[in-house]
């Protein structure tokens, strides 16, 4: 699993302002950012010089080194990011999480995972992962990218509770299998034409 849940968190009102933080910010769209599909918005700015001194007195001192970049990625319902590796450089990628709801998860090393607000985590990249919006709210997370930082734990008891249902509705055709197109229907390829996706690893 390439998420790792850390011990630092955040209270709601701490959620609740650095929403708001990133809702007055511009965010330009990242020349990175084409890992969100339609339904997902990716936008970044570098870090220390434009968005630090506005981060910091909420964060408190919680990612220590120089921010590389701060992403801002926004998944509305129905939206996702599809399975994707990312380029190490050496960085710690931290995600905080800002607002979900029950209906978001995250997919990584063969199990899907629901992160609650407040909790923050870090990711190695290098491994396959990407998310899902099934809900009805929009899912909000910050992305710090850190020169340095402290080592990531190996804690995975946080996935014990979840009950993760087998299958659910394929969010790209909506269940129906197909896709409309200039052409007439086409199969969908995020579930090849079953209408349906699996929540677990084949």
């Amino acid at each position: 699993m390439s998420y790792q849940r850390q011990p630092k968190t955040l209270t709601p009102v701490a959620c609740r302002e650095l929403v708001h933080i990133a809702e007055t910010l511009y965010f330009p769209p990242s020349t990175s950012g084409g890992d969100a599909e339609p339904g997902g918005e990716h936008y970044r700015l570098s870090g220390d010089a434009e968005v630090r001194p506005l981060f910091e007195p909420v964060l408190e001192g919680m990612f220590p080194g120089p921010w590389v970049y701060v992403d801002l990625l926004t998944l509305y319902p129905k939206g996702w990011v599809h399975l994707h590796t990312d380029t190490s450089r050496g960085w710690m990628r931290w995600h905080v999480v800002l607002q979900t709801n029950p209906d978001a998860w995250v997919f990584s090393g063969g199990v899907w995972a629901h992160l609650p607000v407040g909790t923050v985590w870090t990711v190695d990249t290098t491994e396959p992962h990407g998310s899902v919006n099934w809900g009805r709210e929009p899912r909000l997370h910050l992305i710090f990218d850190v020169d340095k930082g402290p080592p990531m734990t190996d804690d995975t008891s946080w996935m014990k509770p979840a009950k993760v249902p087998t299958t659910r509705p394929c969010p790209k055709c909506e269940g129906r299998g197909k896709l409309d197109g200039d052409a007439g229907p086409r199969r969908c390829p995020l579930c090849d034409g079953t209408g349906t996706i699996l929540m677990e690893q084949p």
